[in-house]
């Protein structure tokens, strides 16, 4: 059966680039590109109405749709075409797709084409058909994929520092499979990072930085702000920072924001507390310090020590009792001289 799907996928694919071959003059507003080949996809005759292709299908649903891969060179290119799963990249959560080598474990696995390569002329368009199939047993939220057309032959293998070099572009998949569905973000860290100052505030006050990760740990794709506020002791808000606008995460994505937070107080209990708003949820999650210039501290201990140390010694000499002079011994009897 897996055969005969492939054997028929080949045949369609075949018959959709020869059908749909057509001069282009540049990439179509909705396309992805990099100046020199687009991925898009493909509507009737050639229209491209989607920014990308999204779905909301049932687990064991199939459905087949059409993608277009756009030559704009003057000369002919050849493409390696797969699918691979997105990822939020680490750090600035930006849209990523897994590399070639990659095996796909979710929804690059779903997606299957009747070809591996594709060669297309210059200035030219081809158009051809992709079949989505969900698993049985896929899970319920969103699965997110792309579509990529690779430079099979790029002219450099690698870049100066000896790093292979993949030149790539890709249309995304947006699959929502039918089931309960849990919005959810959440603040899985903060860090907190204090520059004390030696003798505040005589030499300065310190400056506090803070930093923080959000993570979708729901089942759908989800984008939202973040606002971190500086309470002091008592809950007194010390400082409200601008709101921070959360990309779009991923189920499983991540989010890192740094904050430099200026000079502290003296001394002070000090609580980091970051807020969450997105379509349907709001959460909060608050770190508390405290911020002591232990220098100090320990010299007005040093100081209070001795201080006390010292009294304590004068109050006990002034206090123990005098010693009485011991009795002086009588004189010896002198017996007289003999003359």
């Amino acid at each position: 059966m897996q055969n005969r799907r492939r054997q028929f996928m080949r045949c369609i694919a075949v018959l959709g680039i020869v059908m749909c071959a057509t001069a282009v003059a540049a990439a179509p507003a909705s396309a992805s590109d990099n100046g020199s080949w687009s991925v898009s996809p493909t509507g009737t005759n050639g229209v491209t109405p989607r920014d990308w292709f999204e779905y909301q299908l049932r687990p064991g649903q199939t459905l087949r749709d059409m993608v277009s891969v756009s030559n704009l060179t003057d000369h002919d290119m050849t493409f390696k075409i797969y699918a691979a799963d997105a990822y939020n990249a680490p750090g600035d959560a930006a849209f990523a797709l897994k590399l070639r080598t990659d095996e796909a474990a979710d929804a690059g696995a779903w997606i299957h084409f009747g070809l591996d390569t594709l060669t297309v002329p210059a200035r030219s368009r081809a158009d051809f058909p992709f079949e989505l199939s969900i698993p049985p047993d896929a899970s319920p939220g969103d699965h997110t994929a792309g579509i990529i057309a690779e430079d099979a032959s790029p002219p450099s293998a690698t870049d100066q520092t000896g790093v292979a070099i993949q030149r790539r572009v890709g249309t995304r998949v947006y699959i929502r499979v039918n089931g309960p569905v849990h919005p959810e973000l959440a603040v899985t860290k903060i860090g907190i990072r204090k520059r004390q100052a030696l003798f505040p505030p005589f030499s300065g006050r310190g400056q506090l930085d803070a930093g923080y990760v959000i993570t979708n740990t729901g089942n759908v794709r989800l984008a939202g702000q973040a606002t971190l506020r500086l309470k002091g002791l008592f809950g007194r808000t010390l400082k409200t920072l601008a709101p921070v606008d959360i990309p779009e995460l991923l189920p499983g994505g991540s989010f890192v924001v740094n904050e430099p937070l200026g000079s502290l107080p003296i001394i002070d209990r000090l609580r980091i507390e970051v807020a969450i708003k997105a379509p349907g949820l709001e959460t909060t999650r608050s770190k508390a310090i405290w911020d002591i210039p232990w220098l100090e501290v320990l010299i007005v201990v040093i100081l209070a020590v001795g201080f006390e140390a010292r009294r304590r010694y004068r109050r006990w000499r002034d206090q123990r009792p005098e010693r009485p002079e011991p009795p002086s011994a009588p004189e010896p009897d002198r017996e007289p001289a003999l003359v």
